[in-house]
């Protein structure tokens, strides 16, 4: 956890600044993002953090509209207080109005059978990044640079047809094994922002719960941070004379792991030193109650550059597969969790 000040009231939320599309691999320097004390000395014109939010909020409830095209079916199981429950994973694909290739996938849940939609929304919406270190094995660190907790806390963003709440919002990096022999690790720097959201009740279904939980992960380039930001890192510059990854004017040093915290683990500790390649990905995943809450839609959609020497489209070849195998590792830890209806 990052610890931080009380934000001082922002001094530009009042400044109008034009908000670009957020939904894309080009990563994200600190100007583009809401006011930060730890940000301040790299920030002349932030966007105010309601605007920022609204604008991305809008803009995935965009996304959620564009056709998709079935790739395929995963199918797997998961075992609860000794009932085994299906796990069903319809892959898909996209291309957004910018040209950009999305995969996603879609899958639903029974209330209780064996979890519902709070047991998924503990797992997924809070403390996203570490929940999913403890059920994804080529994760082997998660590393928050910048908490936003303090500036989020008490801000009201309802929204004109929807109420927000349990907004998370923070920059994390993301350590990642590849499969294979000699690739090296990935490590992803994306900003973090989950929240809950509830939908204005209609006249002909007053009573029902329209709820609905959203997770939205954007590249961030770390090298536009300040100083004190770039020290919370776990991977640095390597900058002996033979690290450049390429050769003449236009070679840059390779990044290196390098987590020498108190309570690294002793796999962390095993891999300092070890080349590391930045990859970006850009994605949103989305909990939904569905048919008067027995149901539960989980929703995904990402594109990603995982960088390195992997051609384009080998990498696009694994994606479909690796995400659909994210949802019976996330429902198998949430039935460790809560055995099916309890959080413990």
């Amino acid at each position: 956890m990052v610890f931080q000040s009380a934000a001082p009231p922002d001094p530009v939320s009042n400044a109008p600044v034009k908000l670009t599309p957020k939904l894309k691999l080009q990563a994200l320097g600190p100007n583009e993002l809401p006011w930060h004390p730890d940000l301040a000395s790299h920030q002349t014109s932030p966007p105010d953090l309601s605007a920022f939010f609204e604008a991305l909020f809008q803009e995935v409830r965009d996304h959620f509209n564009i056709p998709t095209s079935d790739i395929g079916t995963s199918k797997d199981s998961v075992t609860s207080r000794g009932k085994t429950y299906p796990v069903v994973v319809h892959k898909t694909k996209c291309v957004d109005r910018e040209g950009l290739l999305w995969f996603g996938r879609r899958s639903e849940h029974e209330e209780g059978e064996p979890v519902g939609f709070e047991n998924l929304r503990a797992v997924l919406m809070k403390e996203h990044e570490r929940n999913e270190q403890e059920y994804t094995p080529a994760v082997y660190d998660v590393n928050v640079l910048v908490n936003w907790e303090g500036v989020v806390r008490g801000k009201d963003f309802c929204f004109k047809d929807a109420a927000v709440e349990d907004v998370e919002m923070r920059i994390t990096q993301m350590h990642h094994k590849m499969p294979g022999v000699g690739l090296n690790d990935r490590v992803f720097t994306v900003l973090l922002l989950s929240f809950l959201y509830r939908l204005t009740p209609s006249g002909d279904s007053p009573n029902v719960d329209t709820s609905e939980a959203i997770d939205v992960q954007l590249p961030i380039d770390l090298s536009l941070f300040p100083a004190p930001v770039l020290s919370r890192s776990h991977t640095h510059a390597d900058i002996t004379p033979t690290s450049s990854t390429t050769s003449g004017p236009t070679s840059h040093p390779k990044l290196v792991y390098d987590n020498n915290d108190a309570t690294a683990t002793p796999e962390q500790k095993k891999r300092n030193g070890k080349d590391v390649v930045e990859g970006r990905y850009v994605s949103w995943e989305k909990l939904r109650r569905a048919e008067e809450g027995k149901t539960t839609e989980w929703t995904m959609r990402t594109a990603s550059d995982a960088g390195g020497v992997l051609p384009a489209w080998m990498q696009r070849l694994g994606v479909p597969g690796a995400i659909a195998k994210d949802v019976p590792l996330a429902v198998r830890f949430a039935v460790e969790r809560g055995e099916g209806g309890v959080e413990k």
